[in-house]
């Protein structure tokens, strides 16, 4: 349910989940906020817990989350994940859902994830040392 490249990870020392960009090798406590793209949704696999993306006027599924296009063209253009947001909330004002990514809004889903996370130590990595979880 992370935006490609960001990885959630558990830290060995405080068992607490952070972010890891596999790019960059950023680390981050807290998560990638990447607006959904406004034609998609999000569902739950009710056999699975996992989180998928449907379309909402095609019905297709996918597994990837689709980023907004104002987004992504911010960051594009050479911005940090944090400055294309706020230009992305600029742009589309306070009264826009982003329906954000990170441990969707489920507990459910954020129990089986914290379960499933390897434990990574706390200090910046290789990109070569994360992996993506999966669904």
């Amino acid at each position: 349910a992370l935006p490609t490249p960001w990885t959630a990870c558990r830290s060995r020392t405080t068992g607490k989940v952070y972010y890891a960009n596999a790019e960059t090798g950023a680390t981050q406590w807290e998560p990638p906020l990447y607006p959904l793209c406004r034609e998609w949704k999000t569902e739950q696999s009710p056999q699975s817990g996992a989180i998928f993306y449907v379309h909402k006027e095609t019905g297709k599924w996918q597994w990837e989350r689709p980023v907004d296009e104002d987004f992504t063209a911010f960051q594009s253009a050479g911005n940090s994940d944090s400055k294309a947001l706020q230009l992305w909330q600029e742009r589309h004002g306070s009264y826009a859902n982003p329906d954000f990514a990170g441990l969707e809004d489920l507990p459910a889903a954020q129990t089986a994830m914290q379960k499933a996370l390897p434990a990574i130590p706390d200090e910046p990595m290789s990109p070569m040392l994360l992996s993506r979880p999966s669904p």
